[in-house]
């Protein structure tokens, strides 16, 4: 009875576009209090796009994005990485002009990717990554430091993930070009998703591996109200018996 009860159930729910994968599934759903959803690829799109370019030391905004550019990959279907070819491809016609002699993909070690580069006989290296592996790479000055970290605060509190890019030659030193903020926009039935299980009794925790301030913004415009906090923060609160306690009053992490 009660298998012929679920199939009967998936019936029903088959008709109003739900597709179900395991006839228990009705009964979990039911009976389900939490939903825990990843913020990247399931709120939203995973698609990344380039939404502003500050350009410094003398480059132009469109020499960041083509540096960007030349130290990605099409072939790998990184995100960020597509996100600077297609951008490159829609405003400049130049990217063809250079030709890559070596290519390194992204490394979680140093955090970046490069490229060997050649235009006109003159070789050199682009590098695009994180803001702070660039920023040592670099050898900013604190001036400059100073002044990158409070654009890039200013760009995160808006929700963008923040890359820099720079340009330079081994033995010569590198050169900070410019940071990119990059949005990956929601997708456009989260935010009615969300309200809906909230009407059901379903609690919604947004999981990401973002910086907190682009959680914050994020968690923002789902209308998931409470605070956001990182996991090592509530790592260190309480011990076993009180985590799942303390996970519950929070909507995003």
């Amino acid at each position: 009875m009660f298998n012929i009860s679920m199939a009967v159930g998936s019936l029903e729910l088959s008709r109003k576009g739900v597709l179900v994968t395991r006839l228990s599934a009705s009964e979990d759903a039911a009976t389900m209090n939490v939903l825990c959803a990843d913020k990247t690829g399931t709120l939203t799109k995973n698609r990344l796009s380039i939404a502003e370019i500050i350009s410094l030391n003398g480059f132009k905004e469109d020499e960041v994005a083509i540096f960007g550019a030349l130290a990605s990959n099409e072939a790998d279907k990184d995100p960020i990485d597509l996100a600077f070819l297609s951008y490159v491809k829609q405003t400049s016609n130049s990217l063809g002009e250079h030709k890559i002699l070596e290519f390194t993909p992204f490394d979680p070690t140093t955090r970046m990717t490069q490229a060997l580069v050649s235009l006109g006989g003159d070789e050199f290296r682009v590098y695009k990554g994180a803001v702070e592996a660039v920023l040592e790479l670099c050898h900013s000055p604190p001036s400059e430091r100073s002044e990158v970290e409070r654009r890039v605060q200013t760009l995160t509190e808006k929700g963008y993930r923040v890359l820099a890019v720079a340009r330079g030659a081994e033995g010569v030193g590198y050169t900070l070009a410019g940071i990119a903020a990059l949005s990956d926009e929601l997708r456009e039935d989260s935010p009615r998703l969300v309200n809906e299980l909230s009407e059901l009794g379903v609690s919604v925790k947004m999981l990401t591996g973002d910086a907190l301030p682009v959680a914050q913004e994020v968690a923002r415009k789902l209308n998931l109200t409470g605070p956001v906090e990182k996991m090592s923060a509530l790592r260190s609160r309480g011990d076993e018996n009180e985590y799942a306690q303390i996970v519950e009053g929070f909507h995003s992490m």
